[in-house]
């Protein structure tokens, strides 16, 4: 049975010894949160909904997201990790939608950003909420050093690993690509 903060759960509050998210007014014992309600004799708990929510991001949140379309003055990503646990809901109707624009990719010669020479559609981004934005997209930036690409294709379609902050190297061809790379962090 599903119970709704502030509903009753049992009207014999004296026999109930372990009590979890509940809490006792006028002899009787009410739901504190909504979930799932479980009694037996001298137990009485109501298991919290929100226990394997869906994370929502924060000022602040750091998140791992996909490169979905680009501009010149902006991209377009597809959060797939807040604050290191996995969006689970990434259909393409229900997922979390962002945005970083060319101002946020770097903290200095922030007028000179190109955007295709700092991200590229497939890549996966390492990036710092910065404002919950509009109804429909988060703000993000990649200015601090730990923040920026982590994992890109080149245009073979061969992974590339970082040879500074600015470039990647296809590991096949030897090819580099420009990327605001993100610089590693110890394990």
């Amino acid at each position: 049975m599903i119970v709704l903060p502030g509903q009753p759960v049992s009207d014999n509050s004296d026999k109930i010894k372990h009590r979890e998210s509940v809490y006792e007014r006028s002899d009787k014992l009410i739901s504190s949160t909504i979930g799932k309600l479980s009694k037996s004799e001298d137990s009485i708990r109501v298991e919290s909904a929100h226990k394997n929510a869906q994370p929502l991001p924060e000022i602040d949140s750091e998140v791992l997201a996909t490169v979905v379309r680009l501009n010149s003055k902006q991209a377009t990503l597809q959060l797939d990790v807040i604050d290191g646990v996995p969006c689970t809901n990434n259909s393409q109707d229900s997922s979390f939608q962002a945005i970083l624009r060319s101002q946020d990719v770097r903290q200095t010669d922030k007028d000179r950003v190109k955007m295709y020479n700092c991200v590229r559609p497939g890549d996966i981004v390492r990036a710092s909420v910065i404002s919950l934005g509009d109804a429909k997209n988060y703000y993000l930036s990649t200015a601090k050093n730990e923040l920026g690409v982590v994992f890109a294709t080149s245009e073979y379609g061969n992974p590339m690993i970082p040879i500074s902050w600015e470039s990647m190297k296809d590991i096949q061809t030897d090819t580099i690509e420009q990327r605001k790379c993100a610089k590693p962090t110890p394990l």
